[in-house]
C-alpha cells in the first residue's frame, strides 16, 4: 500500500491553531503518513486585523 499523503494549511494570528497544526502533523508522522505542514498568509484587509470584533448576545 502506497504511503498517505497529508497536506496541513494554516493560518495562526496567535499561535493557538500553529499549536493545533503541529500536534496533527506529528501524530500523523507517528503514524506513517507523509506531512506537509503550511501556513497561508492573511487575508483580510489591514481595517478588519485592527480591533477585534465583539459579538454580543442580548
Amino acid at each position: 500500500m502506497d504511503k498517505i499523503k497529508l497536506a496541513i494549511l494554516y493560518y495562526s494570528a496567535t499561535g493557538t491553531i500553529y499549536a493545533l497544526a503541529t500536534h496533527a502533523a506529528k501524530v500523523a508522522e507517528e503514524e506513517g503518513t507523509e506531512v506537509r505542514l503550511r501556513l497561508v498568509r492573511e487575508l483580510a484587509p489591514p481595517e478588519a486585523r485592527r480591533q477585534p470584533q465583539v459579538v454580543s448576545f442580548p
